[in-house]
């Protein structure tokens, strides 16, 4: 009898270490993000899955630092844009948490049909987030991750390993569209190219009335006119 009990153990034991050590994991599309400060970036979250559509659902905490805003939709709320190509049936929720040092928003994939997530790897959502002080770099963590599916009436959930991105920020001159390191005709270009494009990314919204137009074309040979005084 004895010897049966320490078999069944040990079977179990093997099954309890085969899903901590499953491959599939949710983690960013980069460990790097560079952008201009005040300006918003993007960030991807992926899921990499060994078999195609072994989940319909994930839900995830991401913590980020104070000085990181999230942007909002028009109720308010943070948005995310999904991967139509990997989520085709599914909506995202997400709410945030305020800490003393940092936020986590937690961000739910869902679908009332439990179709299922396509594809094995790569991007499943992403969000726009805007850095309101000054700060070289931070940690962003992924945190209580879990992707679930339904099989047969049962809720099937795999918890998955924490993960983390590093954000580098760097400023540049105010007016260097192009990142060259100088503010000179190749970002008047820039500019046209933009707004003629109808391009909406805050880094061409030279004079911060929220519009990218004619306006900021006159703050960029303002700044240039006064960098050569």
């Amino acid at each position: 009898m004895k010897k049966i009990i320490l078999i069944i153990a040990l079977a179990t034991m093997s099954l309890a270490m085969w899903a901590q050590t499953s491959a599939d994991s949710m983690g960013f599309g980069a460990t790097s993000y560079f952008t201009f400060f005040s300006f918003e970036t993007t960030i991807d979250v992926t899921l990499d899955q060994e078999v195609e559509g072994s989940y319909s659902a994930v839900q995830c905490d991401i913590v980020l630092p104070k000085w990181l805003t999230v942007s909002a939709d028009a109720n308010g709320a943070p948005e995310v844009q999904l991967n139509s190509e990997r989520v085709t049936d599914h909506t995202a929720a997400a709410t945030i948490t305020e800490g003393d040092d940092v936020n986590t928003m937690r961000v739910i994939v869902s679908s009332a049909s439990n179709s299922l997530i396509q594809g094995t790897t790569g991007n499943i959502f992403s969000f726009n987030v805007k850095q309101t002080r000054s700060a070289e770099s931070q940690r962003v963590k992924l945190t209580n991750a879990v992707a679930s599916t339904i099989e047969y009436g049962v809720i099937k959930r795999v918890e998955m390993p924490d993960a983390s991105a590093l954000l580098t920020y760097q400023r540049t001159k105010q007016g260097d569209l192009n990142g060259d390191g100088n503010v000179n005709a190749g970002d008047i270009s820039e500019l046209y190219t933009a707004i003629l494009s109808g391009k909406s990314d805050l880094k061409y919204d030279l004079n911060g009335d929220g519009n990218v137009n004619a306006g900021d074309i006159s703050e960029l040979y303002d700044i240039i006119i006064g960098s050569k005084e």
